[in-house]
């Protein structure tokens, strides 16, 4: 090709500049109001990512309270003014999600006050709250369609009755709240008549209240089976008649089962075939539960089983590397593995072969594991949960310099407590 000389370069240039004014939209003149209208369309991240990058008029409207939807708060650190002002400055939060800050009661109070449209409400290991505080905030948003205060405590009654004045309530969770028993559980299901999911554990064991049974799984199955995409339940006093009545709950994609010792085998063996779109397995504690079982369960589920995001087996330590194994040609997608205290695992290298997609991995207290069956890292892992054990400086020593993987030391084989590790 000829090269062009200064005057052939000069008109090309001349030509281009008039052609882009000539098409120019004008876009970026257009009034903030009419702007923040359009951008009503458009998601957060759309608008964090793409829109606020445009120009100055555009990040204006962008930054418009009426687009901010979602608020997530995590940590003591935050102070409670702030989180209020938030509040009050985005008065048209769908979407508010809090954990561990250190007055939950305060900031209850202005999300009363200032969010009556809150469709999604979240604030976990937040302490112990008032019964009132938690009613009145039933009473102020009606519209709520996820209630999930899991280790968050309350104690009283009168909060079971009255959410049934939440008619679009969908998701409710009240893990870990030791003042619930088995009266209050049973007041929510009557009550709560969409229920698409539904998180209780560590229910109070008195007397009265007594412990989580067969015949209350089965009244919870016969009001909710057909609507029920997520379930989750301490299993601990459960039998195997519960466990297959679990089992005939097809539209479940996340289960979750704790304490399961009196899971057995052949019940767990028909989980592939009657749970066709699960994506998140928990099965905590299942004694009865061995590599064998596992890797029966994934070969032959391969199919119904592959899309499976999320596994934890904590407490399970008959699995072997034979489960190990048919987890890893299984399920390709998987973001998230727990292994705690599956002391019969010995190496993970199947798992860092084809699960590239893993982000979280705890493997405390897996004490007969090679860790240097682990390395290297899988690229996307983000978190990795260790103990306290000489046998990890290899994965310690590797992670130095890299500050892409987050390090936690899982303090107790028997607690979920742990502190986040500094290499300073």
């Amino acid at each position: 090709m000829d090269r062009l000389n200064a005057n052939q370069y000069q008109n090309l240039h001349n030509t281009s500049h008039t052609y882009c004014r000539l098409i120019s939209t004008g876009y970026h003149n257009l009034p903030v109001d009419v702007l923040v209208r359009i951008f009503q369309n458009l998601n957060e991240n759309e608008l964090r990512k793409t829109v606020m990058l445009v120009c100055r008029q555009w990040k204006l409207a962008a930054t418009r309270p009426v687009l901010q939807k979602k608020f997530y708060i995590h940590g003591k650190n935050v102070p409670t003014n702030f989180i209020c002002l938030r509040i009050r400055d985005f008065s048209y939060l769908s979407t508010i999600y809090i954990k561990q800050i250190l007055e939950p009661i305060i900031v209850v109070r202005q999300i009363t006050r200032w969010l009556p449209n809150l469709k999604h409400f979240t604030l976990k290991k937040c302490g112990t709250l008032p019964e009132l505080a938690l009613r009145n905030l039933i009473h102020r948003c009606p519209k709520i369609e996820t209630f999930d205060i899991a280790g968050t405590r309350f104690k009283g009654c009168k909060f079971y009755e009255e959410i049934a004045g939440l008619v679009n309530l969908k998701n409710i969770n009240l893990s870990r709240n030791t003042f619930m028993n088995i009266h209050n559980f049973m007041s929510i299901l009557v009550n709560c008549h969409k229920l698409e999911e539904l998180k209780i554990t560590a229910l109070q064991n008195d007397e009265v209240g007594g412990q989580l049974s067969d015949a209350h799984v089965l009244f919870i199955m016969s009001n909710c089976s057909n609507t029920l995409t997520a379930l989750g339940l301490d299993a601990s006093n459960l039998t195997d008649f519960s466990f297959k009545v679990v089992m005939q709950c097809s539209k479940l994609k996340y289960l979750r089962l704790h304490s399961a010792r009196n899971l057995s085998p052949n019940v767990f063996s028909s989980i592939w075939e009657n749970l066709p779109n699960l994506n998140t397995l928990t099965v905590r504690e299942a004694d009865q539960i061995n590599g064998s079982i596992i890797a029966d369960v994934f070969n032959l589920g391969k199919e119904n089983l592959r899309n499976i995001t999320s596994i934890d087996f904590t407490g399970c330590w008959k699995i072997d590397n034979v489960g190990i194994i048919a987890i890893a040609n299984c399920c390709f997608k998987l973001e998230r593995l727990k292994l705690k205290s599956c002391k019969s695992v010995k190496s993970l290298q199947p798992i860092k072969d084809n699960c590239r997609k893993l982000k979280i991995l705890s493997i405390a207290f897996c004490i007969n594991l090679d860790p240097l069956t682990i390395l290297p890292l899988p690229e996307d892992l983000n978190t990795l949960i260790l103990d306290k054990n000489a046998r990890f400086l290899p994965i310690l020593n590797a992670l130095l310099e890299n500050d892409r993987v987050k390090i936690k030391m899982c303090l107790s084989e028997y607690s979920k407590n742990t502190e986040n590790l500094s290499y300073d």
